[in-house]
Protein backbone atom coordinates (compact mmCIF):
# COMPACT_ATOMS: atom_id res chain seq x y z
CA UNK A 1 0.00 0.00 0.00
CA UNK A 2 1.67 3.52 -1.22
CA UNK A 3 -0.32 6.98 -0.07
CA UNK A 4 -0.34 9.78 -1.44
CA UNK A 5 2.32 11.82 -2.29
CA UNK A 6 0.05 14.69 -1.11
CA UNK A 7 -1.57 13.34 1.97
CA UNK A 8 -0.39 13.77 5.31
CA UNK A 9 2.71 16.81 4.16
CA UNK A 10 1.40 19.19 5.85
CA UNK A 11 0.26 18.30 9.03
CA UNK A 12 2.72 16.56 11.46
CA UNK A 13 0.22 15.87 14.24
CA UNK A 14 -2.10 14.35 11.88
CA UNK A 15 0.82 12.33 10.36
CA UNK A 16 1.38 10.75 13.75
CA UNK A 17 -1.98 9.90 14.34
CA UNK A 18 -2.17 8.09 10.67
CA UNK A 19 0.99 5.92 11.62
CA UNK A 20 -0.74 5.12 14.92
CA UNK A 21 -3.24 3.34 13.06
CA UNK A 22 -4.14 -0.56 12.19
CA UNK A 23 -2.68 -1.28 8.63
CA UNK A 24 -6.04 -2.15 7.67
CA UNK A 25 -7.50 1.59 8.88
CA UNK A 26 -4.31 2.78 6.87
CA UNK A 27 -5.77 1.07 4.06
CA UNK A 28 -8.94 1.71 4.41
CA UNK A 29 -8.37 5.65 4.07
CA UNK A 30 -6.02 5.24 1.57
CA UNK A 31 -8.46 3.37 -0.55
CA UNK A 32 -11.50 6.08 0.60
CA UNK A 33 -9.17 9.39 -1.01
CA UNK A 34 -7.86 7.07 -3.98
CA UNK A 35 -11.33 5.92 -4.87
CA UNK A 36 -11.99 9.46 -5.98
CA UNK A 37 -12.56 10.29 -9.80
CA UNK A 38 -12.69 13.87 -9.41
CA UNK A 39 -9.75 15.54 -8.31
CA UNK A 40 -12.26 18.02 -6.43
CA UNK A 41 -13.68 15.04 -4.50
CA UNK A 42 -10.09 13.86 -4.10
CA UNK A 43 -8.80 17.19 -2.32
CA UNK A 44 -11.90 17.03 -0.43
CA UNK A 45 -11.46 14.14 1.00
CA UNK A 46 -7.78 15.00 2.07
CA UNK A 47 -9.13 17.88 3.65
CA UNK A 48 -11.28 16.14 5.60
CA UNK A 49 -9.23 12.91 6.68
CA UNK A 50 -6.11 15.22 7.38
CA UNK A 51 -8.50 17.48 9.80
CA UNK A 52 -9.88 13.69 11.55
CA UNK A 53 -6.58 12.24 12.43
CA UNK A 54 -5.44 16.07 13.43
CA UNK A 55 -8.17 15.92 16.43
CA UNK A 56 -7.47 12.65 17.25
CA UNK A 57 -4.11 13.64 18.02
CA UNK A 58 -5.22 16.15 20.29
Amino acid sequence: MTEPADFLTADPSAESAYRDLTVSRRRQLVRHIDGAKRPETRGRRITETVEELSRRSE
